[in-house]
């Protein structure tokens, strides 16, 4: 559907993943038209992408390299998707389970921090989550550019709502707390914990930005954003799944 439209020379919002297989990836990327296409950012609200980049250039700036990544997620899933689970969370083929709809935000947002994933196992289940048999918990420890390791923990139906990584370097920590609104960073054991707060989010407040972001550009105030990097995603996801399947084929013997 993409491919067509893309050949029709019509502007398309493709919200993440950009698909669940290889098939036709590279034909869109050849595509005459791909340069009006906007692919997803890992995090597109303003207010998200300006503390991150804090994070980010603290982590390549005088706190020397990063070695280590943990990031922790979780919510009440149908809290704030109530239809979810209706639409395509129950179905992995329509992008749905934990890893699809949450775990790839994570690891891009760590991805654009440290470098891409270039080595990782996972384990993933069904545990809670009433009305769906897909995974809603997900585990994964990978091993990023430059020999950097990273642990992933999600589940989509505690209570409490957070969102919170971890960036630790050779001489400094930093950590990053969406659901308190704020980054914190230490340079020296013991010492004083620095803090710097961002604006809360409202209701659909990232989905909003990223739908006014392509009305932007729709209008010339923006700037599109190729489709240069849709096989990483995908390729994450079928190592993934290899994985967890792998696990239950195991626990069967």
């Amino acid at each position: 559907m993409a491919r067509q439209l893309a050949d029709a020379g019509i502007d398309m919002l493709i919200e993440k993943p950009l698909s669940t297989t290889f098939t036709g990836l590279e034909e869109l990327q050849r595509s005459s038209s791909v340069t009006a296409c906007m692919s997803p950012s890992p995090m597109c609200c303003d207010t998200i992408v300006r503390c991150l980049v804090c994070v980010r250039r603290f982590a390549q700036a005088g706190s020397a390299q990063p070695v280590q990544l943990v990031a922790v997620t979780g919510q009440l899933f149908p809290n704030y998707w109530p239809a979810g689970h209706e639409i395509y969370y129950r179905d992995r083929s329509t992008a749905g389970g934990a890893i699809q709809d949450a775990l790839t935000h994570l690891i891009n947002a760590a991805e654009w921090l440290v470098g891409p994933v270039q080595r990782l196992v996972a384990d993933a289940a069904y545990q809670l989550l009433e009305g769906v048999e897909v995974e809603d918990t997900a585990h994964v420890l990978a091993r990023h550019d430059g020999d950097l390791l990273a642990a992933y923990s999600l589940n989509q139906y505690q209570a409490p709502n957070e969102a919170a990584t971890m960036v630790v370097c050779e001489r400094s920590t930093c950590r990053w707390q969406l659901h308190r609104h704020r980054w914190r960073w230490m340079t020296e054991p013991d010492g004083p914990c620095h803090e710097q707060s961002f604006p809360g989010l409202e209701g659909d407040e990232l989905f909003i930005d990223q739908a006014n972001a392509f009305l932007d550009y729709l209008e010339g105030s923006g700037a599109p954003r190729p489709v240069t990097w849709p096989r990483r995603p995908v390729h994450c996801r079928q190592t993934w799944q290899h994985c967890v399947d792998r696990s239950r084929d195991m626990a069967r013997d």
